[in-house]
C-alpha cells in the first residue's frame, strides 16, 4: 500500500470510531495515559494514532486529509483553449493562460479566477478542490456522482433524495438541520443547475462526525464526505452531467462570514463538464 492508502485507512478507522458517540477530548486523554503507561513500542504506535487524529482536526473540509496542493507540473500536457480534454487522472494547463483541464471521470475544464490558486487539492477520480488565495480556509470542492447521505452516522444513500440534480437539490434544501434555505436556478458552464443556500440551524442535531467534530451529513463520495458543522458556511450547486450522473459543487468557508461565498461563484459558474 502507498503512504496515501495507509493514511486513508488510518483516517477511516478514526472516523469509524468517532461515529460511535466518542468524546474526542476523552479519547485524547486516554491516548496520553496510554503513552505514559506502555512500553516504547506501544508508545510509538500511539504516537502515530495521535498524529492522525491531530491531523484530521486541523485538515481541510473535504477528505479530512491535509490540504495537499498539487501544482501542475512543468511538463504537463496542454489542452488548447478550445478545451481539448486531459487524460484521466491528470491536470493539463494552457501555457500563458489560467485555463485548465482536469481528467476526472466526467472531464472538467475551467479558467481559474485571479484569486484562486493554480495548485489544486488532492485529486481523485471523482473529486477535486480549488482554493482561494485572498482568504484562508475557503474554496470549492467538485464531487461527481456523490451519495446523498442519510441524516445519521452511516453516510449511506437517502432514498428520499431522488437521483437528478433538481430532486437532490430539493432534498438538500429540506434537510432538518438547515435554516433559511433557498433553492434557485442558475447555470454552470452554460448548463442548467440548482443552487442551495442556507445555514446550520441553531440547536440542530448533528448526527455524524467529520474531522472528529459533530457534523450534519450531506454527501459521501469515494473516501470523502461533505457536511455542515460549527463555523462552516457553505452553499451547494447541483447539475446533471452530460450523458447522465449528478455533479455536486460544494462552496465553503471555515471561520469566515458566509458573505465570503459570493466570491466563489465566479469559479463555480465557469466549470465546464464534458
Amino acid at each position: 500500500m502507498s503512504i496515501d492508502e495507509l493514511g486513508r485507512a488510518a483516517a477511516a478507522d478514526v472516523r469509524r470510531q468517532a461515529s460511535i458517540d466518542v468524546d474526542p477530548s476523552a479519547a485524547l486523554v486516554d491516548l496520553h495515559r496510554t503513552h505514559r503507561r506502555r512500553t516504547a513500542l506501544v508508545v510509538a504506535a500511539a504516537a502515530v494514532v495521535v498524529a492522525v487524529v491531530a491531523g484530521l482536526v486541523a485538515r481541510g473540509p473535504w477528505l479530512g486529509q491535509a490540504a495537499q496542493r498539487t501544482p501542475v507540473p512543468a511538463g504537463a500536457p496542454s489542452p488548447s483553449p478550445s478545451a481539448v480534454l486531459c487524460p484521466p487522472g491528470q491536470v493539463c494547463h494552457v501555457p500563458g493562460t489560467r485555463t485548465f483541464s482536469v481528467g476526472l471521470a466526467i472531464p472538467l475544464t475551467l479558467t481559474l479566477p485571479a484569486d484562486f490558486s493554480a495548485s489544486f487539492g488532492d485529486m481523485r477520480r471523482d473529486t477535486v478542490e480549488f482554493y482561494r488565495t485572498s482568504v484562508s480556509d475557503t474554496g470549492v470542492t467538485v464531487m461527481e456522482n456523490p451519495v446523498p447521505a442519510r441524516d445519521d452516522y452511516t453516510w449511506t444513500r437517502d432514498p428520499a433524495a431522488g437521483t437528478d440534480a433538481r430532486s437532490v437539490a430539493q432534498w438538500l434544501a429540506g434537510r432538518p438541520f438547515l435554516a433559511g434555505t433557498a433553492l434557485s436556478p442558475t447555470t454552470v458552464g452554460g448548463r442548467p443547475a440548482w443552487r442551495v443556500t442556507g445555514g446550520l440551524r441553531r440547536g440542530a442535531a448533528l448526527t455524524a462526525h467529520k474531522n472528529m467534530l459533530p457534523a450534519a451529513p450531506t454527501f459521501a463520495s469515494g473516501g470523502g464526505t461533505a457536511a455542515y458543522w460549527a463555523g462552516l458556511h457553505a452553499e451547494y450547486t447541483l447539475l446533471d452531467a452530460p450523458g447522465g450522473g449528478l455533479v455536486v459543487i460544494w462552496s465553503w468557508t471555515l471561520d469566515h462570514p458566509a458573505s465570503e461565498l459570493a466570491a466563489n461563484r465566479a469559479l463555480v459558474a465557469g466549470l465546464v463538464f464534458h
